[in-house]
């Protein structure tokens, strides 16, 4: 085995959002007896929540590092979300609903395990060290610890802790170091993510080894080096 490294995305690589960003608004209105979305289907609600993202990211990239809480940033994104659907609900009322929906993304309730990802990531971590390197808040680090109980990742870099995010390569360097990988040669360490942009990209200038990870084949990458499944690794290992 020629890899001493994995270097690991997290969200839509092993772990998605269980049924959707919409679907995760829809059911906590209906728990909290809101009536935020009767007349809105959940591909609106992921319309709009992208949209958002988009300008918030824009606006202040890595969930508002340097300049707010992540817990602020994600309001922002939530409120311009829900705001066709909330013109006569009082500001308690949708304080409310933002920061319960803050804390259902606090752990694996709002998270499902990528097919196959759990058994494949158990096998990985007992063969091999495996990084998880993230761009997203600290919050995932409870997720990964609901969801993978059972591993012990060598590391867990969380772009939001670290001040950079992909596809910056100082947080692949930063993960690389954090996992006790700094001597080997970049030829042993591989990168699997689900974004050409944010992952393929950045670990091959870097000389790292990559794996696209594409279930739908839409992303664009030598056929050689795309998966579509996450334990096909095993095959480039």
């Amino acid at each position: 085995m020629a890899t001493k490294l994995v270097l690991l995305d997290v969200t839509n690589t092993i772990i998605k959002v269980k049924g959707g960003v919409g679907r995760v608004y829809r059911q906590l209105a209906n728990d909290m007896q809101l009536n935020y979305f009767k007349l809105a289907d959940t591909e609106i609600i992921n319309s709009r929540f992208k949209m958002a993202f988009s300008n918030h990211w824009s606006q202040y990239p890595n969930f508002g590092f340097g300049k707010m809480p992540p817990s602020d940033w994600w309001k922002c994104v939530t409120m311009e979300t829900i705001a066709p659907f909330t013109l006569h609900t009082s500001k308690e009322e949708t304080n409310n609903f933002c920061d319960s929906l803050y804390e259902r993304f606090s752990t694996g309730a709002a998270y499902e395990v990528m097919s196959n990802a759990n058994e494949t990531v158990g096998k990985l971590c007992e063969c091999i060290d495996v990084a998880v390197l993230t761009n997203n808040d600290s919050r995932i680090r409870n997720v990964l610890q609901d969801l993978f109980s059972s591993v012990e990742f060598k590391a867990i870099i969380v772009s939001n802790e670290e001040g950079f995010c992909k596809p910056d390569e100082r947080i692949f360097l930063k993960a690389i170091e954090a996992a006790d990988g700094k001597e080997l040669p970049r030829d042993q360490i591989m990168h699997i993510g689900d974004s050409y942009t944010n992952d393929f990209l950045p670990a091959t200038s870097l000389a790292l080894n990559a794996l696209l990870l594409s279930p739908d084949g839409h992303n664009s990458c030598k056929q050689s080096q795309t998966i579509s499944s996450i334990d096909q690794v095993f095959q480039f290992l």
